[in-house]
């Protein structure tokens, strides 16, 4: 058995067909039955069943379609790790996220550039909004996953490529008055008591509920949080209305004694991108990015 005997097995289960497989890999059909014919009296074992409109995978056929594609998967990760010892891809580069937020959500988990690029060094550092912003500006850091609204402030400086969308989440605790509201809109929100991470970049839909003034550390009507789990305790004591991203609210909302409401005319949607500096050259973001789109994160 060869890799090429496994890949084309994959096919044919894909397409039902000898036909239409042997067409798609550009070989005669002959020699295509010949390496099922061969490959099936080397695992002893009938892999497909043959039909006048096509073919059935057998109990086998089913168990070795499910190892090969782990198989090829395996070789395909192996080839190009091997593939990418000394041939230049080395070097050093910085990444930044926002703090607390990506490790939350699952496309990143597992994630590990130098498995592809073993020669080279990539660091990962935590920011807030602002401060990433900053460190993209003066070349502190090579890229930045982070929010697009946070970018918007340096737009004309960054490209940046779009990963995800996902909304932010109201949360108050679970004995707050707004737990039994049929229905919640934006105008029940003001005046009201908000804890907020402590930054100077909030989504926009934030910003139009509360006055920028309130981003005052000593406005009364706002409590700031160092870091997100902050966020949850203090909301979770009845201090007044959280506000973060949904995937964070997902993962801690059975250690506190939170609820999500929702706001009916609001739209919390918020946009992440990969963000770099336009002048920017390390040779690495190149690697980087194909990493990436091998990851399907674009």
């Amino acid at each position: 058995m060869d890799i090429n005997q496994i890949r084309n097995f994959i096919e044919i289960s894909k397409y039902k067909n000898f036909t239409t497989a042997a067409q798609y890999l550009h070989m005669n059909q002959s020699t295509l039955s010949r390496q099922i014919a061969d490959l099936e009296r080397e695992m002893n074992a009938i892999l497909f069943v043959r039909k006048p409109r096509g073919i059935e995978l057998t109990k086998a056929g089913d168990m070795f379609l499910e190892y090969g594609i782990e198989m090829l998967e395996r070789y395909d990760k192996m080839r190009d790790k091997i593939a990418n010892i000394g041939t230049g891809v080395t070097g050093k580069m910085t990444v930044g996220m926002p703090v607390n937020v990506f490790s939350h959500y699952t496309i990143f988990e597992n994630f590990n550039v130098t498995d592809d690029y073993p020669d080279a060094e990539f660091k990962y550092t935590l920011m807030a909004p602002e401060e990433l912003n900053n460190a993209l500006v003066f070349g502190d850091i090579d890229v930045a996953f982070t929010y697009k609204f946070a970018i918007d402030e340096i737009k004309e400086e960054v490209a940046y490529k779009y990963i995800f969308s996902e909304p932010f989440t109201f949360f108050v605790s679970d004995k707050n008055e707004l737990c039994g509201w049929e229905r919640i809109i934006a105008s029940d929100l003001t005046g009201r008591l908000f804890v907020i991470l402590k930054t100077s970049l909030h989504p926009p839909f934030l910003r139009r509920i509360i006055s920028n003034s309130v981003f005052v550390e000593s406005n009364e009507r706002v409590i700031q949080c160092s870091n997100h789990d902050n966020m949850f305790m203090s909301v979770a004591s009845g201090n007044g209305i959280g506000v973060i991203p949904n995937a964070m609210f997902e993962r801690a909302k059975n250690i506190y004694n939170v609820r999500k409401i929702t706001v009916e005319d609001i739209d919390t949607n918020i946009e992440y991108v990969l963000a770099q500096n336009k002048k920017n050259t390390n040779p690495l973001i190149n690697s980087f990015y194909k990493y990436c789109i091998r990851r399907n994160l674009f």
